[in-house]
């Protein structure tokens, strides 16, 4: 799925830290890649909110894959990360350097668990139209099966001093399934 955003400039009203809707898709089948392009440089920072299934048959949580750009999504080991995961019992860390992405892990919900439970997330992109440091991320996302859900606090990093136009998400697994919701959202500064 390609989202192209071009133009899309911040309308009036609002003050410092207002969100303004920029796009938002919801999928009427399994889809592999979700891409916002054209991204306006009028804002802050970013937010992307979700709410997605996997389409797998798998009963575990799946991966959800960020990757950043200008003009196209960077494929070359510029991303790190980190992340905490609860589940009520345990709790583990984990982070890895120059990944081909940032990982978010558990931030889907896999199509053979729980029948109709989705995961849901907020991933912030901070100064992301900077040109004069590395873009960073900020993400909380979960999923609850009826007392057996896990929470996620992650970060992540884009080892490029580029402007943000460009957001590719993919996933570990099958796909994306119908259903899911992806909506980015711009927040103005001061």
């Amino acid at each position: 799925m390609h989202l192209l955003l071009a133009n899309n400039s911040a309308a009036g009203g609002g003050g410092a830290g207002a969100f303004e809707a920029i796009a938002t898709t919801t999928l009427s089948t399994t889809t592999s890649t979700i891409n916002f392009t054209g991204i306006s440089q009028d804002y802050q920072h970013l937010q992307l909110r979700w709410i997605a299934r996997d389409a797998s048959a798998g009963t575990a949580d799946a991966t959800m894959l960020i990757r950043l750009g200008n003009g196209s999504a960077d494929s070359g080991s510029n991303y790190s990360y980190h992340y905490l995961e609860g589940t009520g019992a345990i709790v583990s860390a984990s982070g890895a350097a120059t990944q081909t992405s940032i990982l978010l892990a558990g931030a889907i919900v896999e199509g053979g668990a729980t029948a109709n439970i989705f995961a849901t997330g907020i991933m912030d992109i901070h100064d992301y139209a900077s040109t004069t440091k590395n873009t960073t991320i900020r993400s909380f996302q979960g999923n609850d099966r009826n007392g057996a859900g896990r929470i996620f606090l992650a970060s992540g990093l884009w080892q490029s001093t580029s402007a943000v136009n460009y957001l590719r998400i993919t996933k570990t697994g099958t796909g994306f399934a119908a259903g899911s919701t992806f909506a980015l959202y711009g927040i103005k500064g001061a």
